[in-house]
């Protein structure tokens, strides 16, 4: 049984945190966030990181492009796969960062997350509570089996938040960007089964 994706993009949120699709007046928040040095490690944002590049990522995301395909991610020619992406804030409408469910295989019902938090939106649980959202979702809504997370074993904080809502390390590989010196990174699934409600 293959994945539901819904015709319309959800807004989710728990009454602390809200996840809704990029808006054009995210962009210089989503701008000033790629450039803490953590999210430029960790992350496969580019580098250096334009007003530009948080254009094309709204453009791509927006509730209009909703249910556009592309190919798999890394892998060009390959089967095309969903990808959503939110923009995380505070029921007041503050921005806290990004999280997405990506390269999301409609027949095979797998997926993969993957997050960031601008540095004054850290240490408050808003990630946790904005990771608990989209699995739910992902889960029940969208009808995944599983969901993939992979993150460079220095990145303590993005493992804990993983490890928090019962993802598993099946193994050990490396991330980073090409010509960079490899991190040395985790693997880790999560199945339907083992998920639970969110946990902050």
């Amino acid at each position: 049984m293959g994945a539901k994706w819904p015709s319309e993009p959800p807004v989710l949120s728990d009454g602390v945190v809200m996840l809704r699709t990029p808006h054009e007046s995210d962009i210089e928040d989503i701008t000033a966030g790629a450039q803490d040095p953590d999210v430029q490690k960790f992350t496969m944002v580019p580098r250096p990181y334009l007003r530009a590049h948080a254009e094309e990522f709204v453009e791509a995301h927006n509730a209009g492009a909703w249910g556009m395909v592309g190919p798999r991610l890394g892998h060009q020619g390959a089967q095309p796969r969903l990808n959503a992406a939110f923009v995380i804030t505070g029921i007041d409408g503050d921005f806290r960062g990004v999280i997405g469910l990506h390269d999301v295989d409609p027949n095979g019902a797998t997926g993969e997350v993957g997050y960031w938090l601008a540095p004054q939106a850290r240490g408050v649980g808003s990630m946790s509570r904005a990771l608990g959202l989209v699995l739910a979702w992902a889960f029940n809504e969208v009808g995944l089996t599983s969901v993939q997370w992979n993150a460079a074993q220095e990145n303590v904080a993005s493992w804990l938040v993983a490890q928090r809502h019962g993802f598993v390390v099946t193994g050990v590989t490396t991330c980073g960007r090409p010509g960079d010196v490899p991190l040395e990174a985790w693997a880790a699934a999560l199945t339907r089964e083992r998920f639970s409600a969110p946990v902050v």
